[in-house]
């Protein structure tokens, strides 16, 4: 080894710690959505729950190909990859965002199959595309995109009308204060 390399027998600082003093002593209480289980070996490990009450684990209604994750304070998107075995780019791609925040959304909508695509309406993505899409063609905030959109059952023509509509009542309005 080099001069001033690490040798860790050297370093006179190293505690060792009795592995039996744990021996007897209760497990601490798992996190929540977690149980302890103890494999063949006797070693006791950490195990996901299936519950169907917590709302991490909320079933998409009638999709069993996708979990409804609520973001809590403390999630990242690292963790809620590795709770799910899922890759960061497949949740960022289903709930079409970019990035590792994941607290710009109050829930994600988890695939457990990769290449999951959502065709209807209430999915998620088609929303966000369909805000976009109203959003571009009006030059409208999102928060009036989505206004819009829920008032018309997020039919983009019937939402986009009644956008005109209100815009030629506004302009009349204006007009007439100006006579």
């Amino acid at each position: 080894l080099m001069e001033g390399g690490y040798l860790p027998w050297k370093n006179k600082s190293v505690v060792v710690v009795d592995e039996l003093e744990a021996v007897g002593k209760p497990l601490p209480p798992p996190p929540s959505g977690s149980e302890w289980f103890q494999e063949a070996s006797g070693e006791w490990v950490l195990k996901q729950t299936e519950s169907k009450d917590s709302p991490q684990a909320l079933d998409r209604e009638g999709d069993p190909n996708v979990v409804v994750h609520e973001v809590l304070p403390d999630d990242t998107l690292q963790g809620i990859c590795l709770k799910y075995n899922v890759s960061a780019s497949e949740v960022r791609r289903v709930n079409m965002f970019s990035g590792n925040s994941v607290h710009i959304k109050k829930t994600l909508i988890i695939p457990l199959c990769k290449g999951l695509t959502f065709a209807g309406k209430d999915s998620p993505s088609s929303q966000d595309a369909l805000l976009h899409s109203f959003q571009s063609d009006t030059g409208e905030s999102m928060i009036e995109a989505r206004i819009y959109l829920e008032d018309n059952n997020w039919d983009l023509d019937a939402a986009i009308q009644a956008w005109k509509g209100d815009q030629h009542w506004q302009n009349k309005e204006q007009r007439d204060k100006l006579a």
